[in-house]
């Protein structure tokens, strides 16, 4: 019973190991739809093979996602057209997960396979909580807009306190404007009431006008101004009538 048993255990792993140079193949690779996704969502995860000079490739692989779930799968049953092996994978809980996929000798009775060679290759994902960045986009968003008015109450009360220096300057110029008006004025009412005080002095004095000056004629020979003499009057003293004689 015991040598049976030993058969039936030892029997695939000569099988697979017979036919190992047959059909080797390599884990080149691991890639991912998205290296982000929200939680909950499905992982599209692609491992990559180098499948060169094989025939009928086939392996065991196992898959650790990061999160304390493994797969082990074995590709080839169908043969080639199960390379690139493509899985599906959703996690649970926010945070960053490192997807690691290695070779692994896959007991299955005469469907046994050794393990896939090539290094373990890893693959980076970030899972993030949907309705957690969408209220942190929502608050930054808003912040955004706060810090926009902000900014726009400041340039507003800028604006203000500018227009408020500009008024109080054309003020402070109208005020000078009536100033120098008034002072032109006060002078002028000063000098008038210095005239009428001096023509008031020289009429109670009894002080004639002063006379008006003679004009003066200036000849072109002469250029001495002299005073035109009164023309004097003819005289007549017997009062007779001159008559005009006959003929003349």
């Amino acid at each position: 019973m015991k040598t049976q048993i030993r058969q039936i255990v030892i029997l695939p792993i000569l099988f697979a190991a017979s036919i190992t140079t047959l059909h080797a193949q390599e884990i080149e690779g691991v890639r991912l739809q998205a290296g982000r996704v929200p939680a909950g969502a499905p992982v599209d995860i692609q491992i990559l093979f180098s499948l060169a000079g094989v025939t009928k490739p086939y392996c065991g692989l196992e898959v650790r996602y990061g999160d304390g779930s493994v797969q082990v799968a074995r590709p080839g049953l169908n043969g080639s057209q199960e390379f690139p092996v493509n899985l599906t994978h959703s996690y649970k809980s926010p945070g960053q997960y490192a997807i690691v996929v290695e070779g692994k000798f896959v007991n299955r009775g005469m469907n046994s396979a050794l393990a896939c060679s090539g290094s373990p290759k890893t693959a980076s994902i970030l899972v993030f909580d949907e309705v957690a960045e969408r209220a942190a986009v929502e608050v930054a968003q808003q912040q955004r807009e706060l810090s926009a008015r902000e900014a726009e109450l400041r340039r507003l009360s800028e604006q203000i306190e500018s227009e408020k220096k500009a008024q109080v300057a054309r003020e402070q110029q109208l005020r000078e404007q009536e100033q120098a008006i008034k002072a032109r004025e006060d002078a002028a009412k000063e000098q008038a009431l210095r005239r009428k005080e001096a023509e008031q002095k020289n009429a109670a004095s009894g002080s004639p006008p002063a006379p008006t000056p003679a004009k003066a004629v200036t000849t072109p020979t002469d250029k001495t101004t002299k005073a035109l003499p009164t023309p004097a009057k003819a005289e007549n003293p017997s009062g007779d009538v001159k008559k005009p004689i006959d003929g003349f």
